[in-house]
């Protein structure tokens, strides 16, 4: 599978962004590392639990001088949601968990992306979003579709099959951003058995741009990188499945 955080790593500096929106930031850190790459952009970063926005503004390797950090959640309304934690490190979603209790439950307010980014960032005209929502992902690109326009790059985090009830899935997210012109051109899913995993990364790039021969070639080019790196995790797989000796008799040898 073709990783996507390669091929956005290399294409970022090569299609125009002056705002970069980190949409279930956590932390900031995935912000902090592409804006060693892209420092001209402005960023703004989304947060709905409380307590991870607390831990962001305590943390000062996050310059709130270069990035915007906002606590709401970000959905298809203005409105109330409930939010869910499912484990101790803040992580959660709007959505209910099939088969898995929450650990807290939170009440906290969402946005519309497109109101919110009309009222603040208007002048704004090549966005980059970045998504990680655990199952709202559809729900979020429903209350973006007034900027979608604005919108190069989508990274976002998918799932294949219904994790969170009541969810659109990878498949709806595709069909939904085909009608925007945009393009899914790597995915990848999450966990050493790829294959088996039912969440994954995607990344779309607005059509007009894979007509630029240079972002083409780029693309290609790490999709063959990570075709290779694939294929050495399949050999040691194999190797350690079948021929286990080998693999104590190599980690002996680095010793």
């Amino acid at each position: 599978m073709v990783s996507p955080r390669k091929i956005l790593n290399d294409v970022i500096t090569l299609i125009p962004c002056d705002l970069y929106c980190d949409i279930g930031t956590r932390d900031c850190y995935e912000s902090i590392e592409m804006q060693r790459k892209i420092p001209k952009a402005e960023f703004v970063c989304f947060e709905a639990n409380p307590k991870n926005y607390q831990s962001i503004l305590k943390d000062e390797q996050v310059d709130k001088n270069i990035f915007q950090v906002i606590n709401l959640a970000v959905s298809n309304q203005n409105q109330n949601l409930t939010f869910y934690e499912y484990n101790t490190s803040g992580t959660g979603s709007t959505l209910e968990r099939i088969n898995q209790e929450p650990k807290n439950i939170i009440e906290i307010k969402a946005v519309r992306l497109d109101e919110y980014l009309q009222h603040y960032y208007s002048e704004k005209q090549n966005l980059v979003f970045w998504i990680d929502v655990e199952g709202g992902a559809y729900k979020v690109l429903e209350g973006a579709q007034k900027v979608l326009d604005r919108v190069n790059i989508i990274y976002v985090e998918l799932e294949l099959k219904e994790v969170y009830k009541n969810q659109k899935t990878r498949s709806d997210v595709i069909q939904f951003l085909r009608t925007y012109n945009f393009i899914e051109v790597g995915f990848r899913g999450h966990g050493r058995n790829i294959k088996k995993s039912v969440v994954g990364d995607a990344l779309f790039i607005k059509k007009d741009f894979l007509k630029n021969h240079q972002i083409k070639s780029t693309i290609k080019k790490a999709r063959k990188k990570s075709h290779r790196l694939d294929l050495k995790i399949k050999t040691y797989e194999f190797i350690e499945k079948n021929i286990p000796f080998l693999v104590r008799l190599w980690k002996l040898t680095k010793k």
